[in-house]
């Protein structure tokens, strides 16, 4: 993919989508650090601990779900934390 151009893609662990279980820490990992690629993880976030994990991979971003929906995770304390 990335001798194709690409740069970013997003990476979904769909056994843990919607599941508000958490995200799959270990296979982000892997995949950011296999394919050198720009990685956004998605696929249970389901609090600001999560995303605190998922960042500590390296990832380029997160994509927040029912957890926004149901009111797990403040969409302003995330802007607030990440803002860069």
């Amino acid at each position: 993919m990335k001798a194709l151009g690409i740069k970013t893609i997003i990476y979904t662990d769909i056994s843990k989508d919607g599941m508000m279980s958490g995200p799959n820490i270990s296979a982000t990992k892997e995949m950011i650090d296999k394919t050198g690629l720009n990685i956004i993880a998605s696929g249970g976030i389901s609090s600001l601990k999560d995303i605190e994990n998922v960042s500590k991979t390296g990832a380029y971003g997160v994509i927040i779900g029912k957890a926004l929906y149901n009111g797990s995770v403040n969409l302003g304390e995330v802007i607030k934390k990440y803002k860069g």
